[in-house]
């Protein structure tokens, strides 16, 4: 049955008469961590969007935060500024003018303000709700908040970007403890690690390199130097003298590390994570300890920042944390790349700024895709990963591409851009080596085995430092697109795995040249012929051969002595332009995610006079096209290509050239459920970047649709509802106004919008509610309760009074102090003109502290069958008291579950 969260409150007492109070919003009992994660749960069976609390509503949002410790996370920005804005302009906007200034003290202010008048029970000093002080670099803010009805207001403001609580974990403490952590030492297979010799400084490296080819980059020179590296963990080892004076000897002297806690005062790395991931990044090649592994980029320089005690970004502290490592990096002109092999599976707006700062920043930033646990191995792809502005990177074993799959314990999904050899396919418990974490100066020397997305994300980052090295003066997108083009599943992305695995050492080549990846696709193409060698043939009409080479649309005459020639005559003519080799053919952005083109070779008659005429050979100068040869592709990355045809083989050499262009990009995602004949709901998709006017490309149910065109920043479609069913609309790419060489610029996306209209009488309402009976109520005590004689004296009916249908669950009357369950009731809706007309009702079983809760586990809410959107009144019975309903009909529309 499917659910719709209702936010309302329904009060009443009995004993023939009514309470006169009617129970404020603040005054509802929070959600139980239990329905919190049900609603969690059911998102990703649902769905495969990521998990956004502001697709929730405020009282799920309100609930996670008390069930947390009450810290809410709120984002804000300038009213005129639509959050797409925000997102694109966020690397070069001034956070510290006085707009700004105003909209967070208004946020401040006016939340302590609402917390002394509303909850003045709470501990309410100023140092206590704002742990992390007032002012951010970036627009958010920290701030406990205890009530409901703050919350709603908050999330209504026209300047809130989102608004979430920070705290918030699906398992208790007991059970998250440590994740990740460990000493990372232990016995390594011989066969795991590798002797080296470079300059007369020996050691070791592990297996996984070989995979990547980055023995061939090291031996061409390419080690990341010059390249600065942040690696965002649990810190690295005080005691491992390879984090100390040896990081920076022998063959990595060149170079500088910079430890900073973001984080805590803690010294060195109390996990261990940190550590490994540092080592297979970045560990040092020296003979001071030539029994240890070396990183993959072991000349680049590393800041190690602490952001975590483990691997779980979940609190406010660690949130925080990450954001401030970021923007500090995002500032820092040196630094390149960031590796993050942390994550959650919740979104966090405070590290969501941070990245879309760093990105316009143009940092180039790995993270990790995500590493199973017994709490998040159901999730594909976790938070940050998901972003598009990250790099998600995952490991997978050693076995051929065809035979490839994960390493044990790794996610995987589409937001995958690379993956990393980590793990062999015949023995998983052999990872990539790594140096470990020794606890305390008594074991200086510890290396062992490190996998899962983590080691993939650390060695991915070496491994662009390295290319990086190769070609400095590139820019982070021409260094993505060289890894994705050195990579083994290119041109054809994989839906599980991206590009693939990257071999290191072509992608370094600074001879290799890719043209525009299709994930950049947006770009100016040029390419330009410098030759061409035409074949010795005769057409049987004179002493010229006469060809039109046709390439993307574009047809370009030659005149050819019957000897052939090689890159002559140099002239040729197009349409009304006379040109000479070399010739350059502005594609604009026409090959839109494309590697190749096409281009057709064929003879024609031209009754021009050699040289060409005036005209440069209009119509009349050029007769039917005859003897149409085999198209030929035309590889991007190739510099040559040749075509083959009855008159011989035509030989051409080319170069490419890219200039990106502004990319524009469409957001949309989000489930929701309604009722079947429900308003119809709108699905939103927001666009940025590139020039208006936009024209977005979708599919429902995987079917493409007509594209919708648009010149403002976002786009709404209507889903109708009478028809039961899913409906799924994914965005498949967008284009822009922007017009080179008459054609339209297009770029690739991906994101979903579920909505799931369910049948007419298939809907359930959650109804949250209070009553009380008179007859044992207590008002001595600090809240009303009510006496559970009935319950302790094995009272309550087993099946419900009113209908004798439901049997509660065998737990149900628990001992739960203020939520033992009291008796019996009966919930009604009834219709909104005719009080009298029952339409849909439910037993329930009814706590002692008032709680009207679902009859099978005495705890959760109530679930009643929900006609459709409307006004109808809400009743409450007992066998023995006098029912109580609503004093006016109440609204009842459904909203995002």
């Amino acid at each position: 049955m499917k659910k719709i969260l209702l936010s309302t409150i329904v009060v009443a007492t009995m004993i023939c008469s009514f309470l006169p109070e009617v129970f404020a919003q603040n005054e509802r009992a929070p959600l139980t961590k239990d329905k919190i994660n049900q609603i969690i749960d059911e998102h990703f069976q649902n769905s495969n969007a990521p998990f956004n609390w502001n697709d929730t509503d405020a009282y799920t949002i309100w609930s996670a935060a008390m069930q947390s410790d009450q810290m809410l996370a709120i984002g804000y920005k300038l009213p005129s500024m639509s959050k797409a804005e925000f997102r694109q302009n966020i690397g070069n906007t001034n956070f510290n003018t006085s707009n700004w200034e105003d909209i967070r003290q208004d946020i401040v202010e006016g939340t302590l303000q609402k917390n002394a008048t509303r909850s003045p029970n709470e501990r309410l000093d100023r140092t206590y709700q704002l742990p992390f002080g007032e002012k951010n670099k970036l627009p958010y803010v920290y701030i406990r908040v205890y009530d409901l009805e703050t919350v709603e207001e908050l999330i209504a403001r026209d300047d809130i970007r989102f608004v979430e609580p920070s705290g918030y974990t699906m398992v208790d403490e007991e059970g998250k403890s440590g994740v990740g952590c460990g000493d990372y030492a232990g016995a390594v297979n011989a066969a795991d690690i590798v002797s080296i010799s470079d300059g007369g400084v020996s050691a070791i490296r592990s297996w996984h390199h070989d995979n990547h080819n980055v023995p061939c980059a090291w031996a061409n020179g390419w080690k990341g130097q010059g390249i600065e590296i942040a690696v965002m963990d649990s810190g690295v080892s005080d005691f491992h003298p390879q984090f100390g004076a040896n990081f920076t000897s022998g063959n990595s002297s060149v170079r500088t590390m910079n430890k900073v806690n973001f984080y805590d005062s803690i010294s060195g790395d109390d996990c261990g994570h940190g550590s490994s991931m540092t080592g297979l990044a970045a560990g040092p090649y020296n003979s001071t300890n030539p029994s240890m592994p070396v990183g993959i980029a072991y000349q680049a320089d590393v800041n190690a920042y602490r952001v975590a005690p483990n691997v779980l970004l979940e609190t406010s502290a660690e949130q925080n944390a990450v954001a401030a490592a970021y923007v500090a990096a995002a500032d820092d002109a040196d630094i390149r790349i960031t590796s993050m092999s942390l994550g959650y599976i919740f979104s966090s707006g405070a590290i969501a700024s941070a990245v879309q700062y760093a990105y316009n920043k143009d940092l180039m930033m790995f993270c990790a895709a995500g590493t199973s646990t017994s709490f998040t191995g159901w999730y594909p792809v976790i938070f940050p990963a998901w972003m598009p502005e990250t790099v998600a990177i995952t490991g997978v074993n050693d076995a051929a591409i065809g035979s490839r799959s994960r390493c044990e314990t790794c996610h995987d999904g589409p937001e995958v851009d690379f993956v990393t050899v980590m793990e062999r396919a015949s023995d998983d418990s052999r990872k990539a080596v790594s140096l470990g974490n020794p606890p305390g100066p008594g074991q200086q020397l510890t290396m062992g085995y490190v996998g899962g997305s983590s080691a993939g994300t650390a060695s991915m980052a070496g491994m662009a430092a390295v290319i990086w090295s190769a070609n400095p003066g590139e820019s982070r997108e021409q260094i993505y697109n060289r890894m994705a083009k050195a990579a083994d599943y290119y041109p054809n992305r994989n839906d599980n795995f991206g590009w693939g695995v990257v071999d290191v050492c072509m992608a370094a080549e600074p001879s290799f040249v890719p043209p525009c990846d299709p994930a950049y696709s947006n770009s100016n193409v040029e390419i330009t012929i410098t030759n061409i060698v035409f074949p010795n043939s005769d057409d049987g009409g004179g002493d010229e051969n006469e060809w039109v080479i046709s390439i993307a649309g574009q047809e370009y005459f030659f005149d050819v002595p019957e000897t052939g020639a090689s890159g002559n005559p140099s002239l040729y003519h197009n349409s009304d332009v006379c040109g000479s080799i070399p010739m350059t053919i502005n594609l604009g952005n026409s090959a839109c995610g494309e590697t190749s083109i096409i281009t057709t070779v064929a003879s024609h008659e031209d009754d021009a006079i050699w040289p060409f005429s005036p005209d440069c050979g209009s119509a009349d100068d050029n007769d039917d096209h005859e003897s149409v040869n085999t198209n030929t592709v035309i590889d991007f990355t190739t510099g040559t290509f040749s075509h083959s045809s009855s008159a011989g083989t035509f030989v051409f050499t080319f170069t490419t050239s890219c200039t990106p262009i502004s990319n524009p990009t469409v957001a949309v995602s989000g489930v929701r459920r309604v009722c079947e004949g429900d308003p119809a709901p709108e699905v939103l998709f927001n666009l940025a970047g590139g020039t208006p006017n936009y024209t977005i490309h979708y599919n429902l149910n995987g079917t493409p649709q007509t594209p919708i065109v648009t010149a403002s920043s976002s786009a709404t479609l209507t889903v109708p509802t009478t028809t039961p069913g899913t409906y799924t609309y994914e965005v498949t790419k967008v284009e822009d106004a922007t017009s080179v060489g008459g054609t339209t610029g297009c770029y690739v996306q991906t994101g979903t919008y579920t909505i799931e209209v369910v049948a007419s009488g298939s809907c359930e309402l959650e109804i949250l509610s209070r009553v009380y009976l008179q007859g044992p109520l207590d008002m001595s005590g600090a809240i009303p309760l009510m006496d559970v004689a009935l319950n302790t004296g094995g009272m309550i009916p087993a099946m419900d009074p009113h209908f004798g249908t439901h049997a509660h669950g065998p737990n149900a009357l628990d001992a739960r102090a203020e939520n033992t369950v009291v008796d019996w009731v009966l919930v009604e809706i009834r219709d909104g003109l005719t009080n009298t007309a029952v339409l849909s009702s439910i037993p329930a079983l009814l706590q002692r502290d008032g709680d009207v809760v679902n009859y099978q586990d005495g705890v959760s809410p109530v679930l009643i069958p929900y006609p459709q959107s409307g006004n109808y009144y809400i009743a409450i019975r007992h066998r023995n008291h006098l029912g109580v309903m609503t004093n006016a009909p109440v609204t009842l529309t459904p909203s995002q579950f």
